[in-house]
């Protein structure tokens, strides 16, 4: 299928309670427990799963070409669960003009964990100057980048 096709079509299975062609939007924060810890198809409170926020991420993750997507309700949340990945040890590399809800999780409660940050100033001064160039000379071998200069 092509692009617009699937942005219509995938992740929108047909409601299995009244036969929908189109999802309903799940207007709850809370599902019933068959009994304590057992949650009917997986849903236990909005935050943590959620029909319509499944058939978003399945829906993403096929235009994207990518296998799974995730989404978050606020780009620190998003960016709270990447930083989770790191361990201690590992170095990361911030521009200085990063959100100060990143700096100040960075600096202030991920540094006890043992993880390293470097802030590099990333602000282009002269037009002839490579675009990435001061921040792929902080690079070591041991760096992994999680997303290349264009």
């Amino acid at each position: 299928m092509g692009f617009a096709t699937n942005a219509i079509h995938v992740g929108q299975e047909p409601d299995g309670a009244t036969g929908a062609i189109v999802a309903p939007i799940y207007q709850t924060s809370t599902y019933v427990q068959e009994e304590f810890g057992k949650y009917r198809q997986g849903y236990d409170y909005a935050r943590t799963n959620h029909p319509n926020r499944k058939a978003l991420e399945k829906t993403l993750a096929k235009l994207e070409g990518g296998h799974s997507a995730y989404v978050f309700t606020s780009g620190m949340a998003a960016i709270d669960s990447v930083f989770r990945l790191l361990r201690p040890g590992d170095h990361v590399i911030l521009s200085e003009a990063v959100y100060g809800g990143v700096y100040r999780l960075s600096t202030q409660l991920l540094v006890h964990f043992g993880i390293e940050f470097s802030f590099v100033d990333t602000w282009l001064r002269t037009s002839y100057e490579p675009r990435c160039g001061r921040i792929q000379r902080c690079f070591t071998s041991k760096h992994r980048r999680i997303r290349r200069c264009a």
